[in-house]
């Protein structure tokens, strides 16, 4: 029997040991949360006063720890002004109240310029689809950058120097967002001076469209890209072994800039 005993604390202790190596203790403020939601609902008129629904979503949305409240209230007012049926954002806020103030945030962002008239005018659905992948973002990748992606939507639509279709842009933004979520640094900047230069520098003055791609050709190889394409655009125009055309010579330059990063391989003994 006492060996029973014995064996059955060795199992708890080592049980617990692994839980505290596995995650980390965060304080909670639950009576606060649960308060706030409450208060919310009921003002909201989400629920009648007494419906016990109040209870079960306030409950269910605290599981989401500090700050679970106010990533609620911030996507549920985010899709109830788009018109959205309330069960349905009901649902989307208390999944983003598990989830990050980064991914809160990021969600309600990219849902306004994806889905406001001002902006990509985007259908809510759409909007929606759009700004649960950018928020989610995937378990290989790193999150994409709200920044960015904010930037690039008002340089394609609202420079009058770019004005592009609201659909190119939104597609466009979608992928320098989760280019730059690779790095440390954005990369709306030199995006946008490297854009200009093509449509004002470059052989054949590019379109406003292909400039932006070619641009983001370049720049989606990191924060060196930029640099490294004017200085080899620089040594390949002053040297004599390099009789080529200033199309050709971009081109080439383009190259070389796509080696602008790499992945540290692991050492190895074999």
């Amino acid at each position: 029997m006492i060996k029973i005993i014995f064996s059955l604390f060795i199992l708890l202790t080592s049980t617990f040991a692994f839980a505290e190596e596995e995650s980390e203790i965060v304080d909670c403020r639950a009576a606060k949360e649960f308060a706030t939601i409450s208060e919310f609902l009921k003002k909201e008129k989400v629920f009648p006063d007494s419906d016990p629904q109040i209870q079960k979503t306030a409950l269910e949305v605290i599981s989401g720890c500090e700050g679970s409240a106010q990533r609620f209230i911030q996507v549920f007012q985010t899709l109830d002004k788009a018109g959205f049926v309330r069960k349905n954002a009901l649902s989307t806020a208390i999944n983003y109240a598990k989830k990050s103030d980064a991914q809160a945030r990021m969600f309600c962002m990219v849902f306004q310029k994806a889905y406001l008239k001002k902006y990509l005018d985007l259908t809510a659905a759409d909007a929606f689809k759009l700004a649960e992948e950018l928020s989610n973002g995937s378990k290989d990748d790193k999150a994409p950058s709200a920044s960015d992606f904010e930037k690039t939507v008002g340089f394609c639509i609202d420079d009058r120097r770019i004005s592009l279709p609201r659909k190119f842009c939104a597609d466009f933004a979608k992928e320098v967002a989760k280019t730059s979520g690779r790095y440390e640094e954005d990369l709306f900047d030199d995006l946008k001076s490297l854009t200009l230069w093509f449509m004002t520098r470059s052989s054949g003055r590019q379109t406003a469209q292909n400039a932006l791609t070619n641009s983001f050709e370049i720049v989606q190889h990191g924060p060196q890209a930029k640099e490294n394409f004017f200085r080899a655009l620089e040594y390949i125009k002053r040297t004599s072994g390099f009789p080529l055309k200033p199309h050709e010579a971009i081109s080439l330059a383009a190259k070389i800039s796509t080696q602008s990063h790499t992945f540290k391989k692991a050492d190895s003994d074999h």
